[in-house]
């Protein structure tokens, strides 16, 4: 029932799907939070949505087994593996990080639990040991470049999928988030298929209520 309810979410662009920071950016903002905050509202917002952005009317069913948990989650829960994946890649310079702006930074953006997991588990983690992406340059040393690195490190593995699907998937997350991501798009090579099986298990071991209840 899981599945199907964020299915029909995902595909319908129901507008609790959407981050309040592109709510944001739009014209009328303080109005469409209100809407979103209306049952009856919903409808019209996602109309909004694909008078907008037409293209993410387009409707094409090429997702597979590996991809779809990902694209289906709840924002919140996609926010939560992008945090975790940050802390599982970078564990080794989270450790060895001795600025407290940089140590709060982290806490604050990563969370205590994925930071906590970076600090204990991570290095046993295959992400942690073996990234399926390689970054040309300097690694990020700092917690907001690098849970950018790893959003744009999916974009770019979800890059064969239709525009209006990928599109969905960034409208769940921060628009800061993506904004800093497209910085690093050009300088990553990413090996798509083992990244995303990577954030399969990820999921499955650090957030497995979401895993036990959609599967």
């Amino acid at each position: 029932m899981l599945k199907l309810t964020q299915l029909l979410e995902f595909h319908r662009i129901d507008p609790t799907i959407v981050h309040d920071t592109w709510w944001d950016r739009l014209p009328h903002a303080d109005m469409l939070h209100r809407l979103l905050n209306e049952p009856a509202g919903r409808f019209t917002l996602s109309e909004y949505l694909q008078e907008l952005y037409p293209h993410l009317g387009q409707w094409q069913d090429v997702t597979t087994p590996e991809i779809e948990p990902i694209l289906l989650m709840p924002k919140e829960v996609v926010q939560q593996l992008l945090q975790y994946a940050a802390a599982t890649v970078f564990h080794e310079t989270l450790r060895q990080t001795i600025d407290r702006e940089k140590l709060n930074q982290a806490l604050e953006l990563l969370g205590q639990d994925a930071y906590q997991f970076a600090m204990h588990r991570a290095a046993f983690s295959p992400m942690g040991i073996e990234p399926a992406f390689e970054l040309a340059g300097d690694s990020p040393d700092d917690a907001e470049c690098m849970i950018a690195v790893i959003y744009a490190a999916i974009i770019k593995s979800l890059s064969h999928l239709p525009d209006s699907i990928v599109s969905r998937f960034i409208l769940k997350l921060p628009a800061t988030w993506y904004e800093k991501a497209v910085v690093y798009t050009g300088k990553i090579q990413v090996n798509g298929p083992a990244l995303l099986q990577q954030l399969q298990r990820l999921t499955k071991g650090s957030l497995g209520q979401w895993y036990a209840l959609y599967n």
